[in-house]
């Protein structure tokens, strides 16, 4: 699937005027609700899609509830680079948690308890093999294998007394390769939003911006902005 160039969209319920990665408290952004918003900020390829996130109806819920009012929209006009693209969310999920299990067993092994370190190189040799092979992201059965959560659980799961915040030190050794790699941002097929939106189901992709400095030319629209 080819990525577009632009704009991008990216919508919330609150009020504000300039956007922020996550993890710059200051901005007045709300804690991420889902471990890949340690990412950075997310931005949806349909107007549509965003639109349910600013109005509160997050897009990768089949069920529906009341919009919620005003809200900001905003718009970037295009990317600032070359994204490293994704098939899916499932790809994405696979290489975070493998960039955070390297840097577990690479620098902190003493930390983990052997069956756990036993584990983790277990797992981490089969993302890798998977990662190695991007076709297996297209097929059902990795879906539904996906779907059973492993990959999310693990990455989050309660660690060895030592390692703390792990999901922030696999998004930070995930961005420090990516960036390593040349890529000043990303980008994944949505299968939650196309399962939810109908809109495009063929066109729902997601970017993430990572850079603070990324973000200087996404301006934002009130109440839709429509």
């Amino acid at each position: 699937m080819s990525v577009p160039q632009g704009p991008w969209y990216h919508g919330t319920p609150l009020t504000l005027t300039a956007l922020a990665r996550p993890q710059d408290r200051g901005a007045g952004v709300r804690p991420p609700c889902h471990w890949n918003a340690h990412l950075g900020v997310h931005f949806a390829s349909e107007r549509f899609t965003a639109e349910r996130f600013r109005a509160g109806l997050y897009a990768g819920r089949r069920t529906r509830r009341t919009a919620h009012p005003g809200g900001t929209m905003f718009v970037l006009p295009a990317l600032p680079g070359q994204p490293r693209a994704f098939r899916s969310e499932y790809h994405l999920d696979d290489a975070v948690l493998a960039a955070g299990l390297r840097l577990l067993l690479g620098r902190f092994p003493s930390l983990l308890t052997p069956a756990v370190r036993t584990e983790f190189t277990e797992l981490k040799s089969v993302l890798e093999a998977d990662l190695a092979d991007p076709d297996t992201y297209d097929t059902p059965e990795y879906g539904q294998r996906a779907m059973l959560g492993y990959t999310e659980q693990d990455l989050t799961r309660p660690m060895t007394p030592g390692v703390h915040h792990v999901t922030e030190r696999a998004c930070a050794a995930f961005l420090q390769e990516t960036q390593a790699a040349g890529f000043v941002c990303l980008t994944y097929f949505n299968h939650h939003a196309a399962e939810t939106d109908e809109h495009d189901p063929d066109g729902q992709l997601t970017a993430v911006l990572f850079r603070p400095q990324d973000l200087a030319d996404v301006r934002a629209e009130r109440e839709g902005g429509a």
